[in-house]
């Protein structure tokens, strides 16, 4: 029996409440447990040793990449807004700019007023860095990318992903932000792209089922790697693991957000 039109909006709801819930609840729990505890600390830091190898491999470019991705995420975002403006589809270019303009603001009062990071001894440098700014906004971009497309397909996520995991690896290979940060950063995207989403969805419930299984899984994975890596003693004979569970935890995140982001229904960005 078809579930009717007030069904599917109650049943959507729901849905957008729990994912907003979950989202939330995950950025806590990593805050507590990476900020509020010196084994969360002490393993946030020791994410700096992890990157190691693959700062030698880059050279110059392990600190770079830090400030060209986010550009070129920003570059990218902004040439589609023009075009969604020449095209005179002005209306479906404010939730974009309002998600990224309301993420730097957060972002920075979060940061710089509201999180503190409790001394538990000189893990990596005290000083309050999460959540990373260039994280949320380059994953904000992409969302903001995303929905300015004129037909996005799901598939468009995924090089939008992988740019986003890719920054977001390489605000750790550059010392700037500890893995905390950058999946700090791209949950809070998350959660502010939820309240954009509206209470239905365009996605069948097997895409959906199959992006949300994709980012537990890819979540599940980098966690073992870490794991692994932290019951190693973080032995540097385990830092390519290390260095791929910190790409997978913070690519889950990114692929969370990419996730709510879908969820838009195409009229909205249309408009």
């Amino acid at each position: 029996m078809r579930q009717s039109g007030s069904g599917r909006s109650k049943a959507g709801r729901i849905r957008t409440a729990l994912i907003a819930l979950g989202l939330a609840a995950i950025g806590i729990v990593i805050e507590i447990a990476f900020l509020r505890t010196a084994w969360g600390q002490r393993l946030d830091a020791s994410t700096f040793g992890a990157v190691v190898p693959l700062r030698e491999m880059l050279g110059v470019w392990a600190d770079r990449s830090r400030l060209v991705l986010p550009a070129l995420a920003a570059a990218l975002a902004s040439i589609a807004l023009i075009f969604a403006l020449v095209r005179g589809r002005w209306r479906s270019t404010i939730a974009p700019v309002v998600l990224v303009v309301l993420t730097l603001v957060i972002c920075t009062v979060l940061k710089d007023f509201v999180v503190v990071r409790p001394y538990f001894g000189d893990f990596g440098y005290p000083q309050n860095t999460f959540p990373s700014g260039h994280t949320a906004v380059t994953v904000a971009a992409l969302v903001a990318l995303y929905w300015l497309l004129p037909r996005p397909h799901l598939l468009a996520t995924v090089p939008l992903i992988l740019l986003g995991s890719a920054t977001a690896l390489f605000q750790v290979a550059s010392y700037a932000h500890r893995l905390s940060d950058v999946i700090g950063g791209a949950l809070l995207v998350g959660l502010l792209a939820v309240f954009f989403v509206g209470p239905i969805g365009t996605l069948r419930a097997s895409r959906r089922w199959l992006l949300w299984t994709a980012v537990l899984a890819t979540a599940v994975v980098g966690a073992l790697c870490l794991m692994s890596w932290e019951a190693s003693g973080y032995n540097p004979s385990q830092q390519w693991t290390a260095t791929a569970g910190i790409a997978l935890t913070a690519g889950a995140g990114v692929s969370a957000a990419l996730a709510v982001a879908a969820e838009r229904p195409t009229r909205q960005r249309e408009r």
